[in-house]
């Protein structure tokens, strides 16, 4: 049965709650990323990865949704700061997946060694080292698929007030 986009939006609520009501989540809400913001990006490719999970589940595959959703709200986390730390973006796009790894670590030490697959190869075939999980080839294609709807659609979009109602209450920096 095929989800709706409301039951994919909670999963990622759910599965991502500590990640999104994080001071370093609420920062990358605020910085530009193609025609958005990092966040916006983020829970973009969040929501594209439990599709292909769904999809993948269908044949018999079984990701780790946990994983996925986690990783894929960090993926970008090297990207803070941007215009600051990187001259170019092809330094951008090759060192900001290893700087990615140490803001979650930092932020989330809880962080998995699947998770950190995801966050290190996102950028295949870029990188070329493609990913080593299932989960960090998911995310990988999410993120492509994410980040060619938001270039294409050449107008920045807000996200859905839901993901961040919640950051208020809290926050927790480490992901259950």
């Amino acid at each position: 049965m095929k989800k709706n986009d409301s039951a994919i939006r909670a999963e990622v609520r759910q599965r991502g709650k500590k990640v999104l009501k994080s001071q370093v989540f609420r920062r990358i809400m605020k910085q530009k990323h193609h025609n958005g913001t990092v966040g916006a990006h983020s829970i973009g490719v969040a929501e594209d990865s439990m599709k292909i999970a769904d999809a993948l589940e269908k044949i018999g595959l079984h990701p780790d949704r946990d994983a996925l959703v986690r990783a894929s709200l960090c993926h970008d986390l090297g990207m803070l700061d941007r215009d600051e730390k990187y001259h170019s973006n092809i330094e951008s796009w090759t060192k900001h997946p290893d700087e990615g790894i140490r803001n979650t670590r930092e932020h989330f030490p809880s962080v998995t060694k699947t998770e950190e697959d995801c966050i290190r190869h996102h950028m295949w075939p870029l990188s070329l080292v493609p990913p080593h999980t299932l989960e960090g080839m998911i995310v990988c294609l999410a993120d492509k698929k994410s980040a060619c709807r938001e270039v294409f659609r050449r107008k920045s979009t807000t996200i859905n007030p839901e993901y961040l109602m919640e950051q208020e209450a809290g926050t927790a920096e480490e992901p259950s």
